[in-house]
């Protein structure tokens, strides 16, 4: 589970993305979620069929991606060896402004390589490397995934069956979706939204049939009744006013639970609610305010099958969110809160030296204070 979304804009408006990310967290496997500054020039070789080395690139673009490091119950969470080249990510932007992140798709079938592909293929472990390291633009991801195969076990396709959501700082937006053995792509510019199964396709087709008629905007048909006392008796009368709290009837219908669908429409229509002209601080904070609405509690989803198939224990596991992260596109800069911090911190892209002399450097986003003492203003 996890959801990701862009805000609308208008011309000259700053691009703001966001997304959430929820996983299962088990008595047994827990997760520690690292920041990590991937410098320029990096040689970073994927994973190919057999044992065999895949693809081999070094990264044009430095970049700030997301690393999960599982931690088993019980010991203290233990900071992986600061190589970019050997983590796998899961989110991140880099100096270009461009973002990649991956979101479960049960429905996933990779690429199947054949003997002698091994220099095209790419694991989808390192696919977000790839893409952060190698691309610029939507354009630019197209083109360099041409001739790449993406793929990964079959005995573990269950266990990470991804798709893409790709934005740039033009505004663009990508989704990569795998089917059938091959990649397909869906242009996003309209909905701005992804989340997990079913296919984009079918959530697009699903948001377009059954909600384009929800709106928040006042019309005839939305007044709400008044009532008025008249001899000790209420009568329902057309009133002078409405009760504001619910002109345009507050989107009434608008799906509330945590399934992907339902956070598919949710996002989306609410993303609509959003004025297309804003600041970088209110883009950020607009972003933050729907990630609300889609964030899931520690408990709220039972987690019933493990991704083997297999049957989980259902009073242990639970898929909730973790972290989230908005994303500045225009001005390079990445805010990210988590689950037990949601004190936004923020890590701007142009202020970092991501020169090839440099080295990689990581930090724990559980780090930082958890809120901000403020007695003395009324002191």
């Amino acid at each position: 589970m996890c959801t990701d979304f862009i805000l609308p804009f208008d011309k000259d408006t700053s691009i703001i993305s966001a997304r959430t990310m929820d996983f299962v967290q088990s008595p047994t496997l827990a997760y520690d979620t690292f920041v990590v500054k991937a410098p320029c020039n990096l040689t970073f070789t994927a994973n190919a069929p057999k044992g065999a080395k895949g693809h081999s690139w070094q990264n044009t673009y430095g970049f700030v991606g997301f690393y999960m490091a599982p931690t088993p119950a019980g010991k203290a969470p233990t900071p992986p060896v600061v190589d970019p080249a050997k983590l796998y990510f899961s989110d991140g932007m880099n100096t270009q402004g461009l973002s990649a992140a991956v979101l479960w798709l049960s429905y996933t079938d990779y690429e199947h390589p054949a003997p002698g592909d091994e220099s095209r293929c790419i694991d989808i472990e390192n696919l977000v490397s790839f893409l952060l390291g190698t691309c610029a633009s939507i354009e630019e991801v197209i083109e360099n995934l041409a001739d790449i195969l993406v793929w990964l076990p079959e005995q573990l396709e269950i266990l990470m069956p991804y798709h893409l959501s790709v934005h740039d700082r033009a505004g663009k937006s990508l989704v990569i979706d795998f089917s059938s053995g091959k990649k397909i792509y869906y242009n996003n510019d309209e909905i701005g939204v992804l989340t997990n199964g079913p296919t984009y396709d079918w959530q697009a087709t699903h948001l377009n049939y059954l909600y384009n008629s929800l709106t928040c905007e006042d019309n005839g048909l939305n007044k709400f009744v008044q009532l008025q006392e008249k001899n000790g008796r209420q009568y329902v009368t057309s009133g002078t006013g409405y009760q504001y709290e619910v002109l345009g009837a507050g989107m009434l219908g608008l799906p509330g639970d945590s399934t992907s669908p339902s956070r598919f429409v949710r996002a989306a229509k609410l993303r609509q609610t959003l004025p297309r002209t804003y600041s970088s601080r209110e883009g950020v904070q607009y972003a933050l305010q729907i990630l609300g609405r889609i964030a899931v509690c520690h408990q709220e989803v039972l987690v019933y099958f493990n991704g083997d198939g297999t049957k989980a224990d259902p009073m242990n596991s639970y898929d909730r969110t973790l972290w989230m992260t908005v994303r500045n596109h225009t001005d390079k800069i990445l805010y990210y809160a988590s689950a037990q911090n949601h004190n936004i911190q923020a890590i701007n892209l142009t202020e970092l030296d991501f020169s090839e002399q440099t080295s990689p450097t990581m930090s724990s986003i559980s780090t930082g204070s958890w809120f901000v003492d403020s007695t003395e203003i009324l002191a």
